[in-house]
């Protein structure tokens, strides 16, 4: 009886591994589709360095002022702006700092730029939300702090 019983539960464990398998290759086969086809590691190219500014936008536009506004709403909506832009730069700081992080490369010199960039951006940042309060913006909630 016993044996029997070990027998069943070692099927069991078969079926189950079998399944969770076929799921596994449901899952996997339409990605396989994607995959690009190997490339000599002598033709590969290098990551070169990315600065966070890169990561912007260019700004083709300038911005139109209504001259019926008033004075302050353009120093609004010009804070607004630089608000933006050192969202966004910040953003970009501190997603290239995670990846620096998470791979513990580069080192030396090019770490110690994308740090300076980072904290460089982060006190921009601030700089752009007091000018803001100031004006009597709303701030909005704040990326991660470093």
């Amino acid at each position: 009886m016993r044996r029997r019983l070990e027998l069943s539960r070692g099927r069991a464990f078969e079926a189950l591994l079998l399944a969770a398998g076929m799921g596994f290759v449901s899952l996997v086969s339409p990605l396989a589709a994607e995959i690009q086809p190997t490339v000599p590691l002598d033709d590969v190219r290098f990551a070169e360095p990315v600065g966070p500014d890169s990561l912007l936008a260019p700004e083709d536009a300038t911005p139109v002022s209504d001259p019926a506004t008033p004075q302050v709403g353009d120093e609004l909506a010009s804070a607004r702006q630089a608000l933006d832009a050192a969202a966004v730069r910040l953003h970009a700081a501190n997603a290239a700092y995670g990846n620096m992080m998470a791979r513990n490369y580069p080192s030396g010199d090019a770490k110690a730029a994308i740090v300076a960039e980072r904290d460089a951006a982060h006190a921009a940042y601030e700089q752009a939300v007091a000018r803001y309060r100031d004006l009597g913006g709303n701030v909005p909630a704040a990326p991660a702090a470093p």
